[in-house]
């Protein structure tokens, strides 16, 4: 027996998953199993004869010293460690890990040794951490879990659960069956149905019902599932239940929502966040004629767009939709058959819970009967039902808006009243229905006479009135005047009667007359009095010397002809001259007119305007700018090297489409490269017609032609207006350069303006110097260029040769 015991205490020693080690009292190894060396790391027999602290973490060998020296000294005979706190191992790689260790004490041939025997305890902390984790889950969890055993009494229940059932497992009924949770019926059925058919098959899914503290039913959706043991025998159910309550209350109120949505009167659609639609109600059927299955899976843009709305329009509207806001305004739309129909549309992104916008809903009302409705009262209220023209209420409340406009921005408006001559006469012996036509077509002709910004209306009988907004001074009135004159020249042909008729005008300018709707439609009326008694077939202003001043200038207009037919019209140069040093570097051209009658050189401020009304300015201002091209050519044939020829151009010129091919022939002819042209202009260039000015600067800066802008700071220049225009140079009006070398307003003024065309980076001339000590002061600004009667006076062509250019 003795030779049996040893050998199984070999073979066990051996064989045992546990590490054993024995050390002798100076704590040396002196036998570790193969256990031992696989679990430390270390070869067989490597550990022999090493000292224990090799198997032990450095902040644990004293207090491992200690205790053995403690266990040795006491009369113990076994001792576990780590009773007190846990204790570590250290694999060979320096590694530590958990461990469970018991010690004995072995008394053999006179010495005493320590057997120690020690478990890795790293797999069951593991495992506990996972148990813990799994716990956690299923205390956490909002779903309903509980494990019952074969018999179906309960052993686990999770936190939803016992907070659900309010029946936490206890001491007094540690185990309660699982028909305690549910109504009886459903009870029975967990027990007859669900768990056989869970043994039989794993599990059981279906929907059930539970008791909640107060003994109310909760809806649940159940799964039971069975769990076996190795020998293929249910060992416990688990069960996961969800409480169906909250889904139940969502699709009830869904329910309702729908019902809503499809009962209401105004459309309901919602699209995903690309417009694609996804539901449309009955009232969206109805108005728009797609049915729901038509129009599911398209862009509600492409079901109904109609092209009334511009690209401006959509973007408005993705981009505030695309930043989480509601989007409200009228769509003009079309439906399945064409009809166009007018929709008050709300637009509202919907978010998820991160914040991105993920659908739209829509809702809309056709309004197209109220659109008529209101247009059809609109038409009543505000415009004549004969010419379709605004009335007189209409008329005098956009007066008001524009006296208002004027007043903060400071331009002028003109109001012109007109009636027909002798209209009653040819009213009773025609009829009131030719009469009728007649007001017809003079409102058609005086609407296609002036520009789309200026309102005409009809006050009664055959009264019109006329309001210009804005106005470019006087001579802009009498352009306007004397264009509606002829506008009423040709004949007019009512019900096969052809038939001429004239109108009298009379004329009121704000501020220059009146500054209230009243007065100077009273003074208009006043001016038309006084038209009509001169005869008729003519205008008059409110003010005496307004109709002086027309009549002065129908005889400029008759010398202009004249000196126009026998090329009496031509250019007189300025020099352009370099501050610094006083050299010409340039020279301006300045048209003047020798007029037949008087034999004298009549300047510019006399005759333009006349030209500007009567059309002549375009053959006057070509054939100035193919002189003016032709004596700079000259010049520099010569060898007089200057840099720039400035000429002025008149708003008129570039009224007329192809201003600047002519001008590129212009260039061609005489042989001057476009850099060394700068044509001046104001900016009243792009108030008669901005389309076609802005299209003939734009070509004339791509042709390489310099565009400066004249009189700057004393028109209506503005960053808006700027902006628009192709200026490189600005030239500074000489009402701000007289006396700047003293006038502290001017400085002021100055230094501004420096500053605004610095920010438009362009360039700068100063114009008007007459004296030295503006030229200083203009110098010690920085200004390189300036022109001025300081350094000459226009002179004609061979004039300046001579004076400035041959003296070089």
């Amino acid at each position: 027996m003795a030779s049996l015991e040893q050998a199984i205490s070999r073979r066990l020693i051996q064989e045992t998953p546990n590490a054993l080690v024995v050390i002798d009292t100076d704590q040396r190894i002196c036998y570790a199993n193969p256990p031992a060396e696989r679990i430390f790391g270390y070869a067989q027999g490597e550990l022999l004869d090493q000292p224990l602290d090799l198997l032990l973490p450095p902040e644990s060998r004293k207090a491992h010293r200690e205790h053995i020296q403690r266990f040795l000294a006491s009369e113990d005979r076994t001792r576990s460690m780590g009773e007190r706190g846990e204790i570590r191992g250290l694999h060979a790689d320096g590694t530590p890990f958990p461990a469970e260790a018991t010690i004995t004490r072995l008394e053999w041939e006179g010495s005493t040794y320590l057997v120690a025997l020690l478990n890795d305890r790293s797999s069951a902390r593991e495992l506990e951490a996972e148990r813990q984790r799994l716990a956690e889950i299923l205390e956490s969890t909002p779903d309903l879990v509980g494990i019952a055993d074969p018999e179906g009494n309960v052993v686990y229940r999770n936190k939803s659960a016992r907070d659900l059932l309010a029946s936490p497992l206890s001491e007094r009924d540690p185990r309660p069956h699982v028909q305690a949770a549910h109504p009886k019926e459903d009870g029975q059925r967990v027990l007859n149905e669900a768990f056989p058919e869970a043994r039989e098959t794993g599990f059981w899914e279906g929907e059930n019902t539970f008791l909640n503290g107060d003994g109310n039913h909760v809806p649940v959706s159940q799964i039971i599932r069975a769990h076996y043991d190795g020998n293929g025998e249910v060992a416990y159910f688990s069960t996961i239940a969800r409480d169906l309550r909250p889904y139940r209350e969502a699709e009830h109120r869904l329910h309702i929502l729908f019902a809503a949505l499809d009962q209401a009167a105004d459309m309901v659609w919602i699209t995903d966040n690309q417009g694609v639609v996804e539901y449309v109600n009955p009232a969206f059927e109805a108005v728009t004629g797609f049915a729901a299955e038509a129009a599911k899976g398209h862009k509600v843009g492409a079901l109904m767009k109609s092209d009334h709305h511009d690209q401006d329009f959509y973007a408005r509207m993705w981009g505030q939709l695309l930043q989480g806001q509601p989007y409200r305004d009228v769509f003009t739309n079309r439906t399945r058959d064409g009809q166009e129909v007018h929709i008050d549309e709300t637009i509202s992104p919907v978010r998820d819970s991160d914040g991105k916008v993920t659908h739209f809903i829509a809702t809309g009302r056709d309004i197209s009967e109220r659109l008529v409705l209101e247009d059809r009262l609109r038409q009543l209220a505000y415009y004549d039902p004969l010419t379709g023209l605004p009335n007189r209420t209409h008329f005098e409340e956009q007066l008001a808006h524009s006296l208002s406009r004027a007043e903060r921005s400071g331009h002028s408006l003109a109001l012109l009243m007109l009636d027909l001559d002798r209209f009653k006469d040819l009213n009773d012996s025609l009829g009131h229905p030719t009469g009728d036509e007649l007001l017809v077509q003079v409102g058609h002709r005086l609407r296609e006479a002036v520009r789309s910004s200026d309102l005409v209306a009809r006050l009664g009988g055959d009264e019109f009135v006329i309001l210009l907004d804005p106005v470019a001074g006087e001579e802009g009135v009498i352009r306007v005047a004397e264009t509606l004159l002829q506008a009423l020249e040709p004949r007019f042909d009512i019900q096969g009667t052809a038939f001429h008729t004239h109108i009298s005008i009379g004329i009121s300018l704000f501020p220059a007359d009146a500054e209230d709707t009243s007065t100077l439609l009273q003074q208009a009326d006043t001016a038309l009095f006084e038209a009509k008694g001169a005869g008729g077939h003519s205008y008059r202003f409110f003010s005496p010397r307004h109709t002086q001043a027309a009549t002065d200038r129908f005889q400029v207009e008759h010398g202009l002809h004249q000196a126009l037919a026998e090329e009496a019209c031509e250019p007189f140069f300025q020099p352009l001259v370099r501050l610094p040093t006083g050299a010409i570097i340039g020279v301006e051209a300045l048209v003047r007119c020798r007029f037949p009658d008087s034999g004298e050189w009549i300047p510019p401020g006399r005759f333009i305007s006349v030209a500007e009304r009567t059309g002549l300015i375009h053959q006057l201002g070509a054939g100035v700018l193919k002189q003016a091209c032709q004596a700079f050519r000259d010049w520099w044939a010569k060898g007089y090297s200057l840099e720039r020829l400035a000429v002025n151009l008149s708003p008129i010129q570039l009224t007329r489409r192809g201003f600047s091919t002519q001008v590129a022939a212009i260039l061609e002819e005489t042989g001057v490269a476009p850099g060394w042209l700068e044509l001046e202009i104001t900016e009243e260039a792009v108030l008669w017609d901005e389309e076609i000015a802005l299209e003939e600067l734009e070509a004339l800066a791509e042709l390489g032609v310099v565009i400066a802008l004249d009189d700057f700071g004393k028109g209506y220049s503005s960053p808006a207006n700027l902006q628009q225009l192709p200026v490189s140079r600005m030239k500074i009006d000489r009402a701000f350069i007289q006396g700047v070398d003293h006038d502290p307003g001017n400085r002021t003024i100055l230094r501004g303006l420096l500053g605004f065309a610095e920010g438009f980076r362009c360039r700068i001339t100063a114009e008007g110097i007459e004296r030295p000590e503006e030229a200083a002061y203009l110098r010690g600004l920085g200004i390189q260029e300036g022109q001025g009667f300081l350094y000459a006076h226009p002179l004609r062509a061979h004039e300046l040769e001579r004076t400035f250019l041959a003296g070089d």
